[in-house]
């Protein structure tokens, strides 16, 4: 996963991929991941998008 942020999507890919995984264990049942960890993965991600529109 290091890989990915040092890709032209910086940290917005690596919470992506994050998210994924979150998403994936979620769906499988597994109690430590909550909806409200997604929900803050979700924006986190917002917000850093908004972040790179903002600066050239």
């Amino acid at each position: 996963m290091a890989n990915v942020a040092r890709g032209s999507g910086g940290p917005v890919s690596l919470f992506v991929e994050i998210l994924n995984k979150y998403i994936y264990f979620f769906e499988k049942g597994n109690k430590q991941i909550t909806s409200s960890a997604i929900r803050g993965l979700i924006e986190l991600i917002n917000t850093e998008m908004q972040s790179d529109s903002t600066n050239p």
